[in-house]
């Protein structure tokens, strides 16, 4: 059975034994990994779970990241689709941290409650 490419051409990549949605999602998770050994941050998991207002919207970022002097999670996007558009939405108004978008350009979505509050991010 030959299998068609993805929609956006994301190629699954693996990495450390763990198979990502894409070649850049495997390539980040090698960089947060140097980050660790450098003691840039602290650790990182993958793909943590978030509820965004109600319980139907579910949300899972690639990653979350915990550095010296507070956390984050991290999006890498080759292409914003509607459905993420929505969940960043959702995000600036119900996300706990701020939301790193990692891709050709670089974007960090603050939530409403932290904007102006001084949040390193």
């Amino acid at each position: 059975m030959v299998r068609k490419p993805s929609k956006y051409r994301a190629v699954k990549t693996e990495y450390m034994g763990v198979l990502y949605d894409s070649r850049a999602e495997a390539k980040r998770a090698a960089e947060l990994d140097m980050l660790v050994k450098t003691d840039s941050i602290l650790w990182w998991i993958r793909q943590p779970p978030f509820t965004l207002g109600v319980p139907e919207n579910k949300y899972r970022p690639d990653f979350l990241v915990v550095r010296h002097d507070g956390v984050h999670v991290e999006d890498v996007k080759g292409v914003r689709t509607a459905k993420f558009n929505r969940d960043v939405k959702l995000w600036r108004k119900y996300g706990p941290c701020p939301l790193h978008i990692v891709g050709k350009t670089f974007e960090i979505i603050f939530p409403e409650r932290l904007e102006g509050k001084g949040q390193s991010s």
